[in-house]
């Protein structure tokens, strides 16, 4: 499947930022977050209250992982 793409797009998160692409997809899909922007945020998925936390091994800054 190919979907226009619009950017940059700007995703803040209580003291994150992260700037990602983003796909124009049909209107009768619902907006999600994919994995690489949760990943760039450092946040986690609070399942209960269904929110974004920021990551409590590291409040104050973002650590990212590369392999």
């Amino acid at each position: 499947m190919e979907y226009d793409v619009a950017n940059p797009v700007f995703i803040p998160s209580a003291n994150r930022k992260a700037t990602c692409n983003a796909f124009v997809l049909p209107a009768d899909n619902k907006p999600f977050l994919l994995a690489i922007s949760i990943e760039e945020l450092d946040v986690l998925i609070q399942k209960f209250w269904q929110e974004l936390i920021v990551n409590p091994k590291y409040p104050n800054y973002v650590v990212l992982k590369m392999k």
